[in-house]
């Protein structure tokens, strides 16, 4: 166990997420900091599972919710390693849902068959990728919230409440993915395009330099 925290806050993967001032702003709780840290990190799950490349979008997703794992950890000032992490998350994912896992394993699969394949993949991946990982999120969340460490977390305790909270966001999911959407082009909207600059004339004198 000593070797599972040796490194503890030393052991660092950069987030796609910058989470370090949500961590430090003492007026919001660390339960409303987590679920911000979760659903983020569920929507780049979701990008990755667009990625046609089958089994490398499994391994993305995995390594994003490895490191949301360890931003969570972080609010909580919990020590973490990378090694306990990836051991403690792919027991809950192993054993809580395989019917659900193994779905997504054939939507990844799925993309090695030209065209067809790769559509049925991408439709397939992007929301159990964001789903998996919010459930996972919601996991950890709860387990931290009691005062436990990833030293002490048992993922046999937990699979049912993993298995509950997947359920409950496969159908919350395509509100995230449909906000997030729509975010994105409000800000397209709000750019501003510059006007060409009116043409100029032929012929029309030009006011000398001085």
């Amino acid at each position: 166990m000593v070797s599972d925290v040796q490194n503890d806050h030393e052991s660092h993967v950069d987030s796609p997420v910058a989470s370090a001032p949500l961590a430090s702003n003492p007026l919001v709780s660390n339960q409303d900091k987590a679920e911000k840290i979760v659903r983020s990190h569920a929507l780049w799950a979701a990008g990755m599972g667009l990625i046609p490349l089958p089994v490398v979008d499994v391994a993305g997703v995995a390594g994003i919710q490895y490191t949301m794992i360890g931003e969570l950890a972080k609010v909580y000032d919990l020590p973490f390693s990378r090694e306990r992490i990836r051991a403690v998350a792919a027991s809950v994912l192993g054993g809580g849902i395989p019917a659900v896992m193994t779905t997504g394993g054939l939507g990844s699969i799925a993309k090695s068959v030209p065209f067809i394949g790769t559509l049925l993949g991408a439709a397939v991946m992007p929301a159990l990728s964001a789903a998996a990982t919010i459930a996972l999120g919601r996991v950890f969340t709860q387990h931290f919230e009691a005062g436990g460490t990833l030293l002490d977390f048992e993922p046999e305790k937990m699979r049912a409440y993993f298995v509950q909270e997947f359920e409950k966001a496969r159908a919350d999911t395509s509100t995230l993915l449909s906000n997030a959407g729509d975010a994105m082009r409000g800000r397209k909207k709000d750019v501003v395009v510059a006007e060409p600059a009116a043409e100029v004339p032929a012929g029309t004198p030009v006011a000398p330099v001085m």
